[in-house]
């Protein structure tokens, strides 16, 4: 839109240019065939009103009073000897010699007499005063009149090589944008150069991304209903057995899987939630600048008391990078590592590491290593997906519905940060989240 509006600002400044230049040249052209050269620097005051006089003195030299009266509009009278003795004596008179090799003579005594009246040396000796002169109306009325024609017919001009192009793109949005509320969500503006250039970006990028939430919920639905269907089974089958029990022993064992069994459907909807509402209670807080080493320090000495025979250490880097902090909102950082932490406590045989490092790119880099069986490099990019597991080391019967390391990613992706995994230089797998770092000088001040 910026890239429009600078477009539609420049045809407006050029409009107004190129009008200008072109009543210069129109101007210049129409009084250049007609008016003598030295007559021009004296418009607007009395040159326009002259231009008669000097035609008609080109083409007869002997011209007399009564030729020159026939020729102009203005009174023509002789002049008396003693007026332009008067005259001369001032010193005010000027001769301007016009291009045919006669002259024009000019009061200057001040403006209005310069305005006012001509002399003209005529063939038999005398001198005509022409006057009292006119003004020149062409340079008012009409002039204004052809200037206004002509910005407005550029103006037209350019409005059309501005809008046309724009309105062209615009149909094309329009069509696309009826296509998607048609249901054909694959569909894409034709991306051309011009002002809608950008725009149509942003569109396609905003109909890429509808299309791959469409799709991600439509994945999501059919893994929920696949999900569901395994603990209502079972209670279902919990409950045929528990009519056919025949001990108390066995009815309590019947009620015991079935509340297994109704904590799973539980856990599983309270992960939905959170799974769907992440964007939301990221963008409903605030993010600020959260100490990288304080939360790592007490997510370690919280998670540790999970698996007691698991070692879960934290290695701080050492210069600026042990102070690093990242920008984040708290609450939702605290459970993607949480999640990442308990992950790797799961898997890992023995130990779980977690350090981190700052990028070049202005991220800081978490990285969570277990040495567990590691994941498989064509399960690395599906074990984010929602009720996704890489083998049967990360399967439900090792804990977890499969929705976990999908809520780290959207919540990283979220914060504008990536995750990905590979193999740990533990033998397992190394988790690494890479979050926004916080540039030195907008930094909290110590307290």
């Amino acid at each position: 839109m910026k890239r429009l509006y600078v477009l539609v600002v420049i045809s407006v400044v050029g409009a107004g240019v190129l009008s200008m230049v072109l009543n210069l040249f129109i101007m210049r052209a129409y009084f250049g065939r007609e008016g003598d050269p030295a007559l021009r620097h004296l418009r607007p005051d009395i040159g326009g009103t002259l231009d008669p006089v000097a035609q008609a003195l080109e083409k007869r030299p002997d011209l007399l009073l009564e030729d020159l009266a026939g020729v102009m509009d203005v009174p023509v009278e002789p002049m008396k000897l003693e007026e332009m003795e008067a005259i001369e004596r001032g010193g005010t008179l000027v001769t301007v010699p016009l291009a045919s090799g006669s002259n024009i003579l000019l009061d200057t005594s001040s403006r209005e007499a310069m305005k006012r009246f001509a002399y003209v040396p005529l063939a038999d000796g005398t001198i005509a005063r022409v006057g009292p002169l006119e003004a020149d109306d062409f340079w008012s009325a009409d002039r204004f009149g052809m200037w206004l024609a002509v910005m407005v017919v550029v103006a037209m001009v350019a409005s059309f090589v501005v809008v046309i192009p724009i309105t062209r793109g615009l149909n094309r949005l329009e069509k696309t944008a009826l296509q998607l509320s048609a249901g054909d969500f694959s569909a894409r503006a034709l991306v051309r150069g011009g002002a809608t250039r950008e725009l149509s970006k942003a569109f396609n990028s905003m109909a890429k991304r509808i299309e791959g939430l469409l799709e991600n919920n439509r994945d999501l639905l059919q893994a929920v209903s696949h999900e569901l269907r395994t603990p209502i089974a079972r209670i279902r089958f919990s409950l045929e057995m528990l009519e056919a029990a025949a001990t108390d022993a066995a009815r309590a064992k019947r009620v015991a899987a079935i509340d297994r069994d109704l904590t799973e459907l539980d856990e599983l909807v309270s992960e939905l939630v959170t799974f769907s509402r992440v964007a939301a209670d990221v963008e409903e807080r605030d993010a600020h600048p959260l100490s990288v080493r304080a939360a790592l320090t007490e997510l370690v000495e919280d998670v540790r008391e999970r698996r007691r025979d698991v070692a879960v250490d934290l290695t701080v880097p050492e210069g600026p990078a042990a102070d690093a902090e990242v920008l984040v909102e708290a609450r939702s950082f605290r459970r993607a590592m949480r999640n990442l932490a308990l992950n790797a406590m799961r898997h890992g045989k023995t130990q779980v590491v977690l350090s981190w490092a700052t990028a070049a790119d202005g991220r800081v880099a978490i990285f969570v290593d277990d040495d567990g069986e590691g994941v498989q490099e064509p399960d690395r990019e599906r074990i984010f997906e929602p009720f996704t597991r890489a083998d049967a080391s990360r399967s439900r019967d090792s804990g977890g519905i499969g929705l976990g390391l999908a809520i780290v990613r959207r919540i990283i992706e979220v914060h504008g940060g990536r995750i990905d995994v590979r193999e740990a230089p533990l033998g397992g797998a190394r988790f690494t989240a890479e979050w926004p770092l916080v540039a030195p000088a907008v930094r909290r001040e110590p307290t």
